[in-house]
């Protein structure tokens, strides 16, 4: 599996990618600014705590892939990478329409664009551009919040993605001042995957770190070689890197 990813990254950039083996997996060097981490389930041997594992080995700004990542949805995973790399088809934000999605649009298109799995969401907006859904944005219930003896409202996006190979440019930005508008909000709040982001792009667009969620457990069967839902016999406990609570205020 790791040959196949490798091979796909190199027809992807058109070039030999060195890499260097792991105890966990493999890393590959895409370019000066992208090392990707490919970690192979079958070279676990005992639990793994992934920011651990990238400290002690100074790799905190890979982009890690777990293979079962790969094997469940390639098209995916290639996408995003071809988005670091500014690969994908551009469409400016400024030519499409903000449309409202019901709830089975949202999963339908979340499933088939994002890697991980569509959560039940409050509000679901989409860029629709050509007659097609080209990004989505997904929102839960706008909480109700005391601040310093006034009440605040706040949103939390959950979930955003492009549909694969494109990329939205202003996309994200459009949508977020859309449920902003809608709702009236004081805040807007959001998690950041550590694995693939740095929240950069977020700080552009006025979000500010201001903590992390630690890292939830994965089972792992290691004679089964899946995932499992509990911890019983056999299984290994996988951190991954976690996440990056990011907030952006409202000016009014």
């Amino acid at each position: 599996m790791l040959n196949d990813f490798k091979q796909a990254l190199e027809t992807l950039t058109n070039q030999n990618i060195n890499s260097t083996p792991t105890e966990i997996g493999c890393l590959l060097f895409v370019n000066t600014t992208l090392i990707v981490h490919f970690i192979e389930l079958n070279k676990l041997t005992k639990n793994l705590d992934l920011p651990s594992w990238k400290a002690t080995n100074n790799a905190e700004q890979t982009v890690s892939i777990f293979e079962n990542e790969w094997a469940e949805k390639p098209t995916v995973v290639l996408s995003r990478i071809k988005s670091k790399f500014g690969l994908c088809n551009k469409i400016y934000a400024r030519k499409t329409t903000v449309v409202k999605l019901n709830r089975s649009e949202a999963y339908a298109f979340l499933n088939q664009n994002h890697t991980n799995v569509p959560l039940k969401n409050k509000y679901n907006y989409g860029l629709i551009y050509q007659n097609e859904i080209v990004a989505l944005a997904s929102f839960g219930p706008v909480m109700h919040k005391k601040n310093e003896g006034k009440g605040e409202q706040s949103g939390e996006l959950i979930r955003f993605c492009n549909k694969l190979d494109c990329t939205v440019v202003g996309g994200l930005s459009k949508l977020l001042n859309h449920f902003i508008n809608q709702h009236q909000v004081d805040d807007v709040m959001t998690y950041i995957d550590k694995d693939w982001s740095d929240g950069k792009s977020f700080i552009q667009l006025g979000f500010k770190v201001v903590g992390e969620r630690k890292p939830f457990p994965f089972y792992y069967h290691s004679k089964q070689k899946q995932f499992v839902d509990e911890l019983k016999q056999n299984e290994l406990l996988i951190f991954k890197s976690g996440l990056m609570k990011m907030i952006k205020k409202i000016n009014k």
